[in-house]
């Protein structure tokens, strides 16, 4: 199986950023949060969010452009 590619990383990120918030928005609601509060947990979700390594894909991380930017210069 290839290394996921930089558009893949980032959908699965915006992906669990997504999910945590709404998790958390919702548990905040349940627990009787006000609207502010229920915003400030899912903002501390997002931010607990564990990010994907770059060792996943390395080469990708390290050269955004890749060697199409060489063929710029």
């Amino acid at each position: 199986m290839d290394a996921p590619t930089m558009p893949q990383l980032a959908a699965a990120l915006r992906d669990a950023c997504a999910r945590a918030a709404i998790d958390a928005y919702e548990e905040a609601g349940v627990q009787g949060l006000c609207a502010e509060g229920r915003f400030e947990a899912a903002i501390g979700a997002i931010e607990r969010v564990t990010l994907p390594a770059p060792a996943a894909a390395p080469h990708r991380l390290a050269d955004p452009i890749g060697a199409a930017g060489a063929a710029l210069e």
